[in-house]
Formats: structure tokens, C-alpha cells, sequence
């Protein structure tokens, strides 16, 4: 049985500004010379002076230039103007090499999330909704052609000491060739992870990916919806499978 490689983060609001509640499903397939990335829409907002919740399709796997990316975890703030997606397109359209873009994306997320941790630790709520047990802040995914190579970048925030607003950056690079044949996932994923391992090899992988992000959206929570958009990425070329919330 192929392994499973899964980091969990349940994204929870903040409680001051507009709040955005980013619980994704995302999973992505590193096959032979060809990456598949899949992502649930689902956003929900959440206004500060009200109970309810108003939710939103959005696109989650977002193109920058000639690569993608895909984020789980504390990825926007209205209230401290931080938004993530944002951060990494800038870096990565500095036309730099990508070795220097990267370090600039680890460095600039690494010192805006410790400044709006340390801002909201006053607030015992909003500090409960956004760090959880696993203290993972931020996931994200870079995947496309780099220096010649079909790559999925993977980055992982995990505040490391509460009291100073240290984090620890936990990085990947998984090259794409035509023997690769691995699952990646993050976000919101117990009942996707189950589906993914209970019938690996019983189809293709963006029919898999579907149903294991639509076994998740099934789960009962309101963070992970339909519809699903899947992207399928090749050198010099992608191809939208499922798209219903992405660029046209």
C-alpha cells in the first residue's frame, strides 16, 4: 500500500474584523511526470457583531506567473491586512532565481504571522481558535516546473514557543518524475484520508482526489464544500480537470 503523507490544520476564525474561516481540504498526487492538485471552495465569513455565517466560494489553488499555489491554514486577515496568497505572488514575480524567492516567502510569512500571533494572544478566544493542539499556522504548496524540474514546494508553519512567537519552518522539495507515485495532503482531511487509503489503485488519481475531498465536504462540518477544482500540472503546460471556482 502506497504511504499516505498528511499534515493536519484545522483553520479557525478570528474575532475581530471580518473573520474567515479557511478549514481546506486539499490534496495533491505526485505521479509519473505529471502532478494532479485538488481543492474543495469552500470559505465562510464570519462578521464580528454576528452569529451568522455567511459562506463563500473562492478558489484555492491559485496561479502565480508559470506556478501554482495552494494554502491551508491561517491564510487571510481583513482586520491586520495580512493575506498569504498575496505575499508569495509578490516574491515570486520578483524574477529572481527561485532559491531566493523562497527564502524571501519563508522570511516575510514567518514575520508577519509571529507579529499577529503577538497581537492576538490578548485575546484568549481568538488565540484558542487559531492555534490549535498541533500548533500548525500555515501549510502551503508551490508546484510547477523549477530549474528544469517538475517540483512540489512544501512549506509548514508551526509556532515552535508561544511566549517569544517562534516558529519553526518545515520545508519539502518532492521532485516529479516517471517514477514518482505519491499522495500529499493537508487541511481538514480525516474522513478524505480514510477514503484515499481504503481505495488507492481502484481508480484514476483525480477521480480519487474528488471523492476524498467530496467524502470530506460529506463530513458534517461546514468548512469543506463543493464544488471541487482540480489541476492537473505538466512541464511547459497544466490542464484544468474540474474547474468551477478558479481562472477561466
Amino acid at each position: 500500500m502506497r504511504k499516505l503523507l498528511c499534515l493536519i490544520f484545522f483553520l479557525l476564525p478570528i474575532t475581530v474584523g471580518s473573520n474567515y474561516l479557511f478549514a481546506t481540504c486539499i490534496i495533491i498526487h505526485i505521479g509519473k511526470n505529471e502532478i494532479i492538485i485538488g481543492a474543495d471552495s469552500r470559505n465562510v465569513k464570519k462578521p464580528t457583531e454576528s452569529d451568522n455565517m455567511e459562506i463563500l466560494d473562492g478558489c484555492k489553488i491559485q496561479k502565480m506567473g508559470s506556478l501554482f499555489c495552494a494554502m491551508s491554514g491561517f491564510t487571510h486577515s481583513e482586520y491586520y491586512e495580512f493575506n498569504s496568497y498575496e505575499i508569495v505572488k509578490l516574491h515570486l514575480q520578483e524574477g529572481r532565481d527561485f532559491k531566493f524567492n523562497k527564502e524571501r516567502i519563508k522570511s516575510d510569512l514567518k514575520s508577519k504571522l509571529s507579529t499577529i500571533l503577538k497581537k492576538i494572544k490578548t485575546n484568549k478566544k481568538s488565540w484558542e481558535m487559531i492555534v490549535t493542539s498541533e500548533n500548525r499556522i500555515l501549510d502551503l504548496a508551490i508546484i510547477g516546473e523549477i530549474n528544469d524540474e517538475l517540483i512540489v514546494y512544501r512549506l509548514g508553519f508551526v509556532l515552535s514557543n508561544p511566549e517569544t512567537m517562534d516558529f519553526e519552518v518545515h520545508e519539502e522539495e518532492i521532485i516529479c518524475n516517471d517514477e514518482t507515485d505519491k499522495y500529499v495532503a493537508f487541511g481538514e482531511l480525516d474522513s478524505a484520508k480514510d477514503y484515499l487509503i481504503n481505495n488507492l489503485k481502484t481508480d484514476l488519481p483525480q477521480n480519487l482526489i474528488r471523492n476524498a475531498i467530496r467524502e470530506q465536504a460529506k463530513a458534517g462540518k461546514i468548512t469543506v464544500g463543493e464544488p471541487i477544482n482540480i489541476l492537473k500540472v505538466k512541464k511547459e503546460k497544466y490542464e484544468w480537470i474540474d474547474n468551477h471556482t478558479c481562472e477561466k
